[in-house]
């Protein structure tokens, strides 16, 4: 999907060279020193550019030409403070927008977004020879998300500027966003019109298709993905996707075997994909064996490529879950948390990836007074940030304060979304981790926490293409169940903290008891009942997860029954599963039979 990493706004190594030496540079001499370092820098070789441009400082330090060529010349080795330097020297003396245009890219490289921002700001550059100075100011924005305020700048210049393709695709980006999904496709098919390499295209109608796959469009998200592989046959995501849709009868898929895929790439995770298509073909097809083999494949081409890009890290999501529980274990939950009251309500669905938090998500956010955001970062990643002082965090209260500080950059990042509403829905299941921060941060926050047939979980897990890097661990069965087992001790262990603020709810009892669950669901959360949350599917709204066309289709009954067709492959793990879930709510109940408190469950 499109997202804030993949945008096209440019960026230093996209910025024109600098105007020709100013008539006041004297002597001729130096006007062919400066001719000199000029060429070199075009010529890109940067590090003797550095060398030839100190030589002229004592002559030329009040030549804004010089000093701006001077400061893009540290911008391009990373060498920001001293880019910075040389820019803020040339805005002395410079009448045009560029040297405060270099100032914020080297700001940004700094991370010092805001200031870069405040940089742009102060000079008009609406210019078509300043344009690369508002794509930094794009992207600047993004990282604000101020999305609002970017939207309408990008609508001005793509006004103004219909050719420039980057405009295009960060109006697509910003209205993804927005929520705005119907206007995100209007701006590929826009974009698209200014492409002409083929694999560059492929992957904007890949978007596209992707788009309406989100909106539940099965016959339009097919239409595009094969499309996509009309210019680039290649191109194993819409492969995968249309395996997947059920699109791979025959005419659309040239790949007819793992040996076929082999041949067409090379790069291990793009075999990976290809395989994980065959799997899916296979599996329309009613041959579960040979799906079996096609899983196995591509589980262990992924993670081959995940170890070697070094984007897996199996020790770091242990050693973050060691740090939270010694941080709470200074919590006393017979203490109060947070008295702070949220104004926008904060509901956090969590569990195992595909355990069913989008249908949950779904059923919840169908309310008219919840706002349902999907998987939203900032949770985890203000907790995978963490920076603090033993000291401060010795007594309950501490953690408290830590928790509420947490919850108030979480609040900043979220309530604007809220759309008006008094609740949202947060459905990033990794949560799970993290919860106890929003729990104890605030008064009003709740987490709904699904428990689901471990065996179906897990062959969900294997048999899905993940290819974001925190999901590296399901391509190994033994990764898929250490994970269970340290999601099912976190859960165990918040809920000793935290008792009357997480519910259990059953996945298996959800689908087949859909009314009194849901009931229970929307009582937990302290709203009234509404028919819509039991009509969830017919909510307009773009799902952005792998459950997308299921949530569609409304309640699934049976989908944990689909791993027994691959019983043959899973019974080697299933005996462990179950027994981790047995011991886990044996633990969970007692504690709550001798505590006394109330356990919220569907079960």
């Amino acid at each position: 999907m499109i997202s804030k990493g993949n945008t096209n706004f440019s960026s230093p190594a996209n910025i024109s060279s600098p105007m020709q030496p100013n008539v006041l540079m004297s002597p001729t001499k130096e006007q062919q020193a400066f001719a000199r370092l000029e060429k070199v820098y075009i010529k890109a070789d940067y590090t003797t550019a550095e060398k030839l441009g100190r030589r002229l400082w004592k002559s030329l330090r009040d030549d804004p030409t010089y000093l701006k060529l001077m400061g893009l010349i540290k911008i391009k080795l990373e060498k920001y403070e001293d880019a910075a330097k040389y820019s803020k020297e040339a805005q002395k003396y410079d009448v045009t927008p560029e040297a405060t245009i270099n100032l914020a890219h080297a700001l940004f490289g700094l991370k010092s977004f805001q200031d870069a921002l405040d940089e742009l700001n102060k000079v008009d550059i609406f210019e078509k020879q300043f344009l690369h100075g508002f794509k930094l100011k794009a992207k600047l924005l993004f990282k604000k998300e101020d999305f609002d305020i970017l939207k309408e700048e990008l609508e001005f210049y793509i006004d103004k500027y219909k050719d420039d393709l980057d405009f295009f695709m960060a109006h697509s980006a910003c209205e993804t966003e927005l929520g705005n999904t119907e206007a995100s496709i209007r701006s590929l098919h826009s974009a698209v019109k200014l492409i002409t390499d083929t694999k560059q295209k492929s992957r904007v109608y890949q978007d596209i298709a992707h788009f309406y796959n989100q909106l539940g469009d099965k016959k339009e998200s097919i239409k595009f993905y094969k499309i996509a592989l009309e210019n680039n046959p290649k191109n194993s995501s819409a492969l995968r996707m249309l395996a997947l849709l059920g699109g791979t009868k025959g005419e659309v898929a040239p790949i007819k075997s793992a040996e076929e895929a082999f041949k067409i790439v090379e790069n291990k995770a793009e075999r990976a994909e290809l395989l994980y298509c065959m799997a899916d073909s296979a599996k329309s097809n009613k041959e579960y064996d040979l799906a079996i083999d096609f899983y196995k494949l591509g589980a262990q081409s992924m993670l081959e490529a995940r170890i070697e890009s070094g984007l897996y890290h199996p020790l770091r999501k242990v050693k973050m879950g060691q740090l939270i529980i010694e941080i709470f274990a200074n919590y006393d939950t017979d203490l109060n948390a947070s008295s702070h009251v949220d104004e926008v309500k904060k509901l956090f669905v969590v569990g195992m990836p595909r355990s069913g938090t989008t249908l949950t998500e779904s059923i919840i956010g169908a309310h008219s007074r919840a706002e349902p955001l999907g998987e939203l970062p900032y949770l985890m990643g203000f907790t995978n940030r963490l920076s603090f002082k033993k000291s401060d965090l010795a007594d309950h209260d501490g953690v408290v304060r830590f928790s509420e500080k947490i919850l108030d950059s979480y609040a900043q990042k979220v309530d604007p979304k809220a759309n008006g509403k008094d609740h949202i829905v947060d459905k990033m299941p990794t949560n799970a981790h993290a919860i106890g921060f929003a729990l104890a941060g605030t008064a009003t926050s709740k987490a709904i926490n699904l428990d689901r047939d471990p065996v179906a979980v897990a062959w969900s897990i294997f048999s899905r293409f993940f290819p974001a890097s925190q999901m590296a661990f399901s391509y190994s069965f033994d990764f898929i169940i250490n994970e269970y087992r340290m999601y099912m001790n976190m859960m165990n262990f918040w809920h000793q903290k935290f008792p009357g603020r997480i519910f259990d709810l059953n996945y298996e009892t959800l689908t087949q008891d859909q009314e009194r669950s849901t009931r229970a669901i929307i009582d937990f959360c302290e709203l009234d009942f509404e028919d819509n949350c039991l009509n969830f599917q017919n909510n307009t709204r773009a799902v952005k997860t792998a459950s997308s066309q299921q949530v569609k289709k409304g309640m699934y009954k049976g989908s944990s029954e689909e791993w027994k067709k691959y019983a043959s492959f899973l019974n080697d793990y299933s005996d462990e599963l179950y027994q981790i879930r047995e011991d886990a709510l044996k633990d969970r109940i007692a504690f709550y039979e001798q505590s006394g408190n109330t356990y919220y469950s569907n079960m």
